[in-house]
């Protein structure tokens, strides 16, 4: 029986161990934290999680809060100006719906199941030289843990990163206040070029209540950046919906009375987005395969990073279980890599392009998705499927291809034109 250690139990982590164990190999699941420490920690990003990612985690058997998450039937963009009402608005279903859920809940659920499951787990914060040691009695290691792991093992890769400093400054909330109707609901993306973002999304906190998280990004230097402080996180929560009052005055949700649903439910940060290189070179020369945030950081506005974690995970479950008893060498390693990145630099280009000041053509783009539904839900169904919208989301001859055809399309459907 082929032996892996995993390191970090996040999204990526704990889909491996899930899958390996399903496929009989001997797993070790090493997290820095315990399950109650993970539980207890401050506030992680929301994790929208799409249907090919989360029919990936029912295939190993992860997919626990079906039933209680609320689910995100769709999405709604609007494009507007500061303190003005929207230009436009474009909302299509999706075809499956989307959840997001407390990554702390799923870590701290997924933890002991997989220890039940027979994945041997250990809590340890490892070094270099832990992880040498590793490397000398299991055939693999995979390291998943990202910001809070081993970065530095993984060289920025500069031909696939062309950021060197954060594009928008972060602030999240998970909040109760906000109505919705009953069954699923859209997540709302107010887009406000110069200024930034703001995002609301349907939310599973780990108090084991439905809620929602608030998503701000703001454009470094503009109206929205730095937000407002109060005493304490009430209080910061309410000069942020002052702000936002302010901002999108058309939103009636913003003149809802908010609440945080617990005393960690706000996160402050940046996110440098960075590609890096896939194998570790350890002092001994021995390699480790980086997986998940450890090697693709992206800024949350496009909603890939828990997405773009389960499936490169699911593509090296499969890389894994087709490789037999060959070793898993640094040859191996990158050619895994270089068979996802075909999908990882649609990922990629798809975030860029959210990050970047609008073109004229994404305005063209925009226009015709608020009155076509065909290009609206094509366009929506860029953050299920990044690929699907490449090239005539990236590029402006490929976006004037594309609606022509979306015309001539609407137009065979009218006999009369026809």
């Amino acid at each position: 029986m082929r032996s892996i250690a995993i390191v970090g139990a996040g999204v990526a982590g704990c889909h491996l161990a899930a899958g390996l164990q399903q496929a009989g190999y001997a797993v070790t699941l090493i997290s820095d934290r315990s399950p109650d420490d993970v539980l207890a920690g401050p506030a992680p990003g929301s994790a929208g999680v799409f249907g090919p990612a989360r029919a990936a985690e029912r295939s190993v058997g992860l997919n626990l809060w079906d039933a209680v998450c609320p689910p995100i039937g769709g999405i709604q963009m609007a494009v507007a100006p500061p303190s003005a009402p929207p230009l436009l608005t474009i909302q299509s279903d999706l075809d499956e719906p989307a959840q997001a859920v407390d990554l702390r809940l799923k870590s701290a659920a997924w933890i002991p199941l997989l220890r039940e499951r027979g994945v041997t787990v250990g809590i340890q914060a490892l070094t270099l030289d832990d992880l040498d040691a590793l490397t000398q009695i299991h055939d693999l290691v995979i390291v998943t843990a990202g910001r809070r792991g081993f970065g530095e093992l993984f060289p920025r890769d500069a031909e696939k990163s062309p950021h060197t400093a954060p594009q928008r400054t972060l602030f999240q909330a998970f909040v109760t206040g906000l109505a919705e109707p009953m069954g699923p609901t859209p997540g709302r993306i107010t887009l406000m070029p110069g200024v930034g973002e703001v995002v609301c999304v349907p939310f599973y906190a780990r108090t084991g209540q439905a809620c929602h998280s608030i998503l701000i990004e703001a454009v470094p230097g503009g109206p929205l950046d730095p937000l407002p402080t109060g005493a304490d996180d009430a209080a910061t929560l309410s000069a942020v919906q002052q702000t936002l009052k302010t901002l999108v005055p058309w939103d009636e949700n913003w003149q809802t009375p908010l609440t945080l649903v617990d005393n960690q439910a706000i996160l402050r940060g940046a996110i440098t987005p960075c590609v890096r290189h896939p194998i570790g070179r350890l002092p001994s020369g021995a390699t480790v395969l980086g997986v998940g945030d450890s090697v693709m950081l992206l800024d949350p506005l496009a909603a890939q990073g828990a997405n773009n974690a389960v499936r490169m995970a699911h593509h090296v479950l499969r890389a894994i279980t087709a490789h037999g008893m060959a070793p898993f060498d640094a040859t191996w390693m990158q050619a895994t890599f270089d068979a996802y990145w075909a999908y990882g630099q649609a990922v990629t280009q798809f975030c860029d392009v959210l990050l970047a000041p609008p073109q004229p053509f994404h305005l063209e783009v925009f226009a015709a998705a608020a009155h076509q539904p065909q290009v609206a839900h094509d366009l929506v169904h860029g953050f299920v499927d990044p690929p699907s919208v490449l090239p005539w989301f990236g590029e402006a001859s490929a976006a004037a291809t594309y609606l022509n055809q979306q015309l001539e399309r609407q137009c065979c459907s009218i006999p009369a034109i026809c």
